[in-house]
């Protein structure tokens, strides 16, 4: 929820700036506001690789694992309806 106020805000800035003919300014807050998105996408994306990457080698001893991504910021995801992290149980 702090998230979507922080970017109302910052939308609002935005289009303050933009109303006050300040294009670059507005830009500018853009740019940076879509840098510090994809740097969480990459941050997400780099954990879930770790935690497949874990998951196969934690599988091949265990009938079964749970298997969760927690980012820097202590969020997390289970990822075990995830494809990737399931195993056949014909496979064993």
């Amino acid at each position: 929820m702090i998230q979507e106020i922080a970017t109302i805000d910052l939308l609002e800035t935005v289009i303050d700036k933009i109303d006050d003919g300040k294009i670059a300014d507005a830009k500018d807050d853009l740019i940076t506001f879509k840098d510090k998105l994809q740097s969480e996408v990459d941050e997400l994306v780099k954990t879930y690789n770790e935690a497949k990457d874990l998951f196969k080698k934690t599988i091949k001893k265990h009938r079964q694992t749970l298997a969760y991504a927690v980012d820097k910021n202590g969020r997390f995801a289970n990822l075990n309806h995830l494809p990737e992290f399931k195993k056949e149980l014909g496979n064993e």
